[in-house]
């Protein structure tokens, strides 16, 4: 049984102003460059021979950092983020004014609905739960996976299928903080 570490990416300044961020290339702010040393102390006690990083800034400062033993990072675009498209670089106000027909609609939380150029849940969950299969039939020893929010819990519902559409939206991994499961 081989054990998958998540660990979302450290602070940025769109998670402080809440802005969607998306598939958009932020990178860490420097309040979390030192916070996510925090993560170090807790991640060189662990024991995995790859780290799989979503090709994003953010996602890769926060690998480069907590690598401590200097284990592979392998670039793997089934973690990034999200893409929302339109409402990426704008907080939920600001997104509610702009798109007020998207915003009655609820749509980040529609599963199989999403305007042109969006992902669907659907659609992310496809993509990351294809990967961790392949991961699951291939991997021998624990890995750890460096990804975001949204994606977080869709891995979170990769290994609880059975959670309520209340419990997915409820599940949240805080910057830098690290989810523990097994395959």
């Amino acid at each position: 049984m081989s054990k998958v570490y998540i660990l979302r990416h450290g602070e940025t300044d769109y998670n402080v102003q809440s802005r969607y961020q998306g598939q958009s290339d932020i990178p860490l702010n420097e309040y979390w460059r030192r916070q996510v040393q925090t993560a170090k102390v807790y991640i060189k006690n662990l024991i995995f021979d790859v780290i799989y990083v979503s090709p994003t800034q953010r996602t890769n400062e926060t690998a480069h950092i907590i690598n401590v033993r200097n284990v592979p990072l392998l670039q793997e675009r089934a973690f990034l983020e999200r893409n929302m498209w339109v409402y990426e670089w704008l907080t939920r106000q600001e997104a509610q004014e702009k798109y007020p027909n998207l915003w009655k609609l609820n749509i980040t939380r529609q599963y199989k609905d999403a305007p042109t150029h969006w992902e669907t849940i659907e659609d992310v969950e496809k993509r990351v739960f294809s990967k961790l299969d392949e991961l699951k039939s291939t991997v021998t020893n624990d890995i750890l996976i460096v990804t975001h929010a949204f994606t977080s819990k869709v891995i979170h519902k990769y290994f609880n299928p059975n959670i309520s559409d209340d419990e997915f939206f409820g599940f949240i991994i805080g910057n830098s903080e690290i989810q523990t499961y097994e395959f």
